[in-house]
Protein backbone atom coordinates (compact mmCIF):
# COMPACT_ATOMS: atom_id res chain seq x y z
CA UNK A 1 0.00 0.00 0.00
CA UNK A 2 2.92 2.19 0.81
CA UNK A 3 3.78 2.30 -2.96
CA UNK A 4 0.44 1.73 -4.55
CA UNK A 5 -1.29 4.96 -3.08
CA UNK A 6 1.17 7.47 -4.23
CA UNK A 7 1.58 5.73 -7.62
CA UNK A 8 -2.47 6.22 -7.68
CA UNK A 9 -2.31 10.49 -6.52
CA UNK A 10 0.30 10.61 -9.08
CA UNK A 11 -1.76 8.76 -11.79
CA UNK A 12 -4.74 11.27 -10.49
CA UNK A 13 -2.18 14.45 -10.86
CA UNK A 14 -1.10 13.21 -14.53
CA UNK A 15 -4.57 12.72 -15.64
CA UNK A 16 -5.94 16.36 -14.60
CA UNK A 17 -3.18 18.19 -16.03
CA UNK A 18 -5.11 18.52 -19.12
CA UNK A 19 -7.76 20.39 -17.29
CA UNK A 20 -5.95 22.48 -15.56
CA UNK A 21 -3.73 23.90 -18.36
CA UNK A 22 -7.11 23.83 -20.69
CA UNK A 23 -7.85 27.76 -21.70
CA UNK A 24 -11.13 28.66 -20.27
CA UNK A 25 -13.40 29.37 -23.07
CA UNK A 26 -15.70 32.66 -23.38
CA UNK A 27 -18.42 32.59 -21.67
CA UNK A 28 -22.27 32.17 -23.82
CA UNK A 29 -24.22 35.36 -24.30
CA UNK A 30 -26.83 33.44 -22.02
CA UNK A 31 -24.78 33.77 -18.97
CA UNK A 32 -22.89 37.17 -19.94
CA UNK A 33 -26.90 38.54 -20.04
CA UNK A 34 -27.23 37.19 -16.38
CA UNK A 35 -23.96 37.90 -14.97
CA UNK A 36 -24.34 41.48 -16.24
CA UNK A 37 -27.92 41.64 -14.45
CA UNK A 38 -26.19 40.02 -11.44
CA UNK A 39 -27.82 36.89 -10.96
CA UNK A 40 -24.38 35.73 -10.01
CA UNK A 41 -22.54 35.09 -7.07
CA UNK A 42 -19.80 37.67 -6.69
CA UNK A 43 -17.79 37.30 -2.91
CA UNK A 44 -17.30 41.17 -3.52
CA UNK A 45 -20.57 41.34 -2.61
CA UNK A 46 -21.15 39.60 0.77
CA UNK A 47 -20.67 43.08 2.42
CA UNK A 48 -21.42 45.30 -0.04
CA UNK A 49 -25.10 43.84 -1.28
CA UNK A 50 -25.34 40.27 0.57
CA UNK A 51 -29.31 40.27 -1.08
CA UNK A 52 -27.81 39.88 -4.54
CA UNK A 53 -24.93 37.39 -3.23
CA UNK A 54 -27.29 34.52 -1.66
CA UNK A 55 -29.75 35.79 -4.81
CA UNK A 56 -27.04 34.62 -7.25
CA UNK A 57 -26.01 31.28 -5.27
CA UNK A 58 -29.35 30.21 -4.78
CA UNK A 59 -31.56 31.09 -8.06
CA UNK A 60 -29.38 28.83 -10.39
CA UNK A 61 -30.09 25.70 -7.84
CA UNK A 62 -33.46 27.17 -7.76
CA UNK A 63 -34.28 27.35 -11.59
CA UNK A 64 -32.37 23.48 -12.22
CA UNK A 65 -35.04 22.36 -10.05
CA UNK A 66 -38.10 23.78 -10.87
CA UNK A 67 -37.69 23.04 -14.61
CA UNK A 68 -39.92 20.00 -15.09
CA UNK A 69 -37.36 17.51 -17.24
CA UNK A 70 -35.40 17.47 -13.45
CA UNK A 71 -38.03 15.52 -11.60
CA UNK A 72 -36.78 13.20 -13.89
CA UNK A 73 -33.10 13.73 -14.41
CA UNK A 74 -32.19 14.24 -10.58
CA UNK A 75 -34.13 10.54 -9.60
CA UNK A 76 -32.46 8.60 -12.71
CA UNK A 77 -28.77 10.47 -12.12
CA UNK A 78 -29.31 9.18 -8.83
CA UNK A 79 -30.73 5.67 -9.81
CA UNK A 80 -27.91 5.04 -11.89
CA UNK A 81 -24.86 5.90 -9.57
CA UNK A 82 -26.47 3.74 -7.45
CA UNK A 83 -26.44 1.04 -9.38
CA UNK A 84 -22.79 1.58 -10.81
CA UNK A 85 -21.64 1.67 -7.30
CA UNK A 86 -23.21 -1.23 -5.71
CA UNK A 87 -21.03 -3.21 -8.11
CA UNK A 88 -18.25 -1.76 -8.22
CA UNK A 89 -17.86 -1.59 -4.27
CA UNK A 90 -18.73 -5.56 -4.43
CA UNK A 91 -16.08 -6.96 -7.20
CA UNK A 92 -13.27 -6.98 -5.25
CA UNK A 93 -15.17 -8.64 -2.35
CA UNK A 94 -16.60 -11.02 -4.32
CA UNK A 95 -13.59 -12.21 -5.46
CA UNK A 96 -12.02 -12.54 -2.12
CA UNK A 97 -15.24 -14.68 -1.69
CA UNK A 98 -14.22 -17.17 -4.68
CA UNK A 99 -10.56 -17.70 -2.74
CA UNK A 100 -8.70 -15.45 -5.19
CA UNK A 101 -5.88 -13.76 -3.59
CA UNK A 102 -5.20 -10.21 -3.32
CA UNK A 103 -1.79 -10.01 -6.28
CA UNK A 104 -4.99 -12.33 -8.40
CA UNK A 105 -7.36 -9.60 -7.70
CA UNK A 106 -5.64 -6.76 -8.38
CA UNK A 107 -3.92 -8.45 -11.66
CA UNK A 108 -7.18 -9.08 -12.99
CA UNK A 109 -9.20 -5.85 -12.08
CA UNK A 110 -5.96 -4.41 -13.83
CA UNK A 111 -6.07 -6.36 -16.95
CA UNK A 112 -10.00 -6.99 -17.34
CA UNK A 113 -11.91 -4.14 -16.36
CA UNK A 114 -9.24 -1.77 -17.40
CA UNK A 115 -8.63 -3.09 -20.49
CA UNK A 116 -12.15 -3.87 -21.02
CA UNK A 117 -13.31 -0.29 -19.97
CA UNK A 118 -10.81 1.09 -22.45
CA UNK A 119 -12.26 -1.06 -25.35
CA UNK A 120 -16.02 -0.37 -24.10
CA UNK A 121 -15.52 3.67 -24.07
CA UNK A 122 -14.09 2.64 -27.78
CA UNK A 123 -17.22 0.89 -28.32
CA UNK A 124 -19.30 3.48 -26.85
CA UNK A 125 -18.00 7.08 -28.68
CA UNK A 126 -18.70 4.47 -32.08
CA UNK A 127 -21.81 3.90 -30.98
CA UNK A 128 -22.79 7.66 -30.17
CA UNK A 129 -21.33 8.74 -33.30
CA UNK A 130 -23.79 6.18 -35.30
CA UNK A 131 -26.99 6.96 -33.31
CA UNK A 132 -28.73 9.13 -31.42
CA UNK A 133 -28.89 9.10 -27.75
CA UNK A 134 -31.97 7.20 -27.60
CA UNK A 135 -30.79 4.84 -30.42
CA UNK A 136 -27.66 4.17 -28.03
CA UNK A 137 -29.32 3.64 -25.21
CA UNK A 138 -31.74 0.85 -26.60
CA UNK A 139 -27.86 -0.91 -27.36
CA UNK A 140 -26.57 -0.16 -24.63
CA UNK A 141 -29.93 -2.03 -22.79
CA UNK A 142 -28.58 -4.81 -24.52
CA UNK A 143 -25.03 -4.96 -23.83
CA UNK A 144 -25.48 -4.15 -20.23
CA UNK A 145 -27.77 -7.32 -19.78
CA UNK A 146 -25.10 -9.48 -21.95
CA UNK A 147 -22.39 -8.01 -19.51
CA UNK A 148 -24.02 -9.28 -16.27
CA UNK A 149 -24.21 -12.74 -17.67
CA UNK A 150 -20.97 -14.39 -16.71
CA UNK A 151 -20.87 -12.67 -13.35
CA UNK A 152 -24.53 -14.74 -12.54
CA UNK A 153 -22.62 -17.90 -13.46
CA UNK A 154 -20.02 -17.21 -11.65
CA UNK A 155 -21.98 -16.21 -8.67
CA UNK A 156 -24.29 -19.14 -8.42
CA UNK A 157 -21.61 -21.57 -10.03
CA UNK A 158 -19.01 -20.32 -7.13
CA UNK A 159 -16.35 -21.45 -9.65
CA UNK A 160 -12.52 -20.25 -8.63
CA UNK A 161 -11.67 -19.87 -12.49
CA UNK A 162 -9.01 -17.38 -13.11
CA UNK A 163 -9.50 -17.40 -16.67
CA UNK A 164 -13.18 -17.15 -16.53
CA UNK A 165 -12.88 -14.08 -13.86
CA UNK A 166 -11.09 -12.40 -16.73
CA UNK A 167 -13.61 -12.83 -19.37
CA UNK A 168 -16.15 -11.59 -16.75
CA UNK A 169 -14.19 -8.48 -15.97
CA UNK A 170 -13.32 -7.84 -19.54
CA UNK A 171 -17.02 -8.82 -21.01
CA UNK A 172 -18.42 -6.37 -18.03
CA UNK A 173 -15.83 -3.37 -18.24
CA UNK A 174 -16.16 -3.53 -22.11
CA UNK A 175 -20.02 -3.66 -22.56
CA UNK A 176 -20.99 -1.30 -18.88
CA UNK A 177 -18.38 1.62 -20.17
CA UNK A 178 -20.61 2.01 -23.27
CA UNK A 179 -23.71 2.73 -21.24
CA UNK A 180 -21.25 5.25 -18.95
CA UNK A 181 -19.95 7.22 -22.36
CA UNK A 182 -23.73 7.49 -23.30
CA UNK A 183 -24.70 8.81 -19.47
CA UNK A 184 -21.87 11.23 -19.68
CA UNK A 185 -23.00 12.22 -23.04
CA UNK A 186 -26.71 12.79 -22.03
CA UNK A 187 -25.72 14.78 -19.04
CA UNK A 188 -23.82 17.23 -21.17
CA UNK A 189 -27.43 17.67 -23.58
CA UNK A 190 -29.08 18.05 -20.34
CA UNK A 191 -27.09 21.06 -19.18
CA UNK A 192 -28.60 24.33 -20.56
CA UNK A 193 -26.57 27.02 -22.11
CA UNK A 194 -27.60 29.42 -19.61
CA UNK A 195 -25.91 27.81 -16.47
CA UNK A 196 -24.31 25.16 -17.99
CA UNK A 197 -21.86 24.86 -14.91
CA UNK A 198 -24.73 24.91 -12.52
CA UNK A 199 -26.62 22.17 -14.32
CA UNK A 200 -23.51 19.91 -14.66
CA UNK A 201 -22.34 20.21 -11.27
CA UNK A 202 -25.54 19.56 -9.52
CA UNK A 203 -26.20 16.37 -11.84
CA UNK A 204 -22.83 15.49 -10.66
CA UNK A 205 -24.07 16.09 -7.17
CA UNK A 206 -27.02 13.91 -7.27
CA UNK A 207 -24.75 11.45 -9.21
CA UNK A 208 -22.23 11.30 -5.62
CA UNK A 209 -25.68 10.58 -4.05
CA UNK A 210 -26.38 7.67 -5.49
CA UNK A 211 -22.78 6.50 -5.42
CA UNK A 212 -23.19 7.10 -1.42
CA UNK A 213 -26.50 5.34 -1.29
CA UNK A 214 -24.89 2.14 -3.63
CA UNK A 215 -22.22 1.74 -1.71
CA UNK A 216 -23.77 1.94 1.80
CA UNK A 217 -26.24 -0.37 0.64
CA UNK A 218 -24.24 -3.16 -1.30
CA UNK A 219 -22.51 -4.73 1.55
CA UNK A 220 -25.73 -5.34 3.08
CA UNK A 221 -27.76 -6.87 0.47
CA UNK A 222 -24.88 -8.90 -1.11
CA UNK A 223 -24.49 -10.90 2.61
CA UNK A 224 -28.79 -10.96 2.96
CA UNK A 225 -29.60 -12.01 -0.29
CA UNK A 226 -26.38 -14.06 -1.60
CA UNK A 227 -24.02 -13.12 -4.18
CA UNK A 228 -26.49 -14.84 -7.30
CA UNK A 229 -29.62 -12.80 -6.27
CA UNK A 230 -27.22 -9.85 -5.82
CA UNK A 231 -25.98 -10.13 -9.28
CA UNK A 232 -29.03 -10.36 -10.65
CA UNK A 233 -30.73 -7.52 -8.61
CA UNK A 234 -27.64 -5.11 -9.75
CA UNK A 235 -28.88 -6.56 -13.36
CA UNK A 236 -32.44 -5.65 -13.16
CA UNK A 237 -31.72 -2.39 -11.61
CA UNK A 238 -29.08 -1.34 -14.47
CA UNK A 239 -31.66 -2.34 -17.06
CA UNK A 240 -34.39 -0.67 -15.40
CA UNK A 241 -32.58 2.51 -15.26
CA UNK A 242 -31.82 2.65 -18.91
CA UNK A 243 -35.43 1.78 -19.58
CA UNK A 244 -36.79 4.61 -17.65
CA UNK A 245 -34.53 6.93 -19.77
CA UNK A 246 -35.78 5.75 -23.16
CA UNK A 247 -39.58 5.83 -21.63
CA UNK A 248 -38.78 9.16 -20.57
CA UNK A 249 -36.33 10.58 -23.37
CA UNK A 250 -39.15 12.45 -25.55
CA UNK A 251 -40.21 14.31 -22.64
CA UNK A 252 -36.61 15.67 -21.43
CA UNK A 253 -36.18 16.46 -25.54
CA UNK A 254 -38.78 18.39 -25.53
CA UNK A 255 -38.75 20.36 -22.35
CA UNK A 256 -35.34 21.06 -23.96
CA UNK A 257 -36.48 22.07 -26.89
CA UNK A 258 -38.93 24.71 -25.15
CA UNK A 259 -35.74 26.21 -23.78
CA UNK A 260 -34.27 26.37 -27.25
CA UNK A 261 -31.59 23.94 -26.67
CA UNK A 262 -30.40 22.19 -30.12
CA UNK A 263 -28.60 19.66 -30.75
Amino acid sequence: WIYTMPTAALLFLLLTLPVLLRREPEKPKELQARLEQGASARFSNIVSNPKLFFAGVLLPFKDFVARPESRLIIPLIVFMGMNLKMVQATLAVFLVDLGMSLAEIGALIGLGAAGGSVVGALMGAAIMKRYDLLGSAKICLVLIAIGFLPWLFLAYSQIHSVPLVLIALTTLGMLVTPTQVLVMAARFRWASRAQAGTDFTLQASAEYVGYAIGAAIAGPMAALLGWGPFFTVAMVLSVTSLAIYIIGHHFVESCLANRGVTA
